[in-house]
């Protein structure tokens, strides 16, 4: 099982950070591999919509779980043959912005099984 931590300083009102990371036509400059989102339902300020990021010829259908600006961003990602959900969380410090990016990460295949997972750090 990896385990990943992310932590960026970013000089930058946390508000402005977190409203550039939930856009969706900005996708691609921060998930490497998406090449684009497709099939939007509400918007992702939003917990219950939905859209489809798609990496070439794959696709992922992604569901906002929770969208509480300017602090969280969760979601819940999946296709027939992973699914997983990421949580970034967004912190202020002095007026910077601390991003320690995806805290928690739970990644399965279709049926059940435990590929990854990253607990909450």
């Amino acid at each position: 099982m990896s385990r990943y931590r992310i932590s960026v300083e970013i000089d930058a009102p946390r508000a402005h950070v977190y409203d550039l990371f939930i856009d969706l036509t900005r996708m691609r400059e921060w998930v490497g591999g998406v090449t684009s989102v497709t099939d939007v339902v509400g918007t992702p300020d939003q917990a219950g919509s939905t859209y489809v990021v798609h990496f070439g010829p794959m696709k992922s259908r992604t569901e906002v779980l929770v969208a509480e600006r300017p602090t969280v961003f969760r979601t819940k990602f999946g296709t027939f043959l992973l699914r997983g959900e990421s949580e970034a969380y967004f912190e202020d410090i002095q007026g910077r912005m601390t991003f320690p990016g995806v805290r928690a990460l739970v990644v399965r295949k279709a049926g059940g099984q435990l590929l990854e997972q990253c607990p909450d750090v």
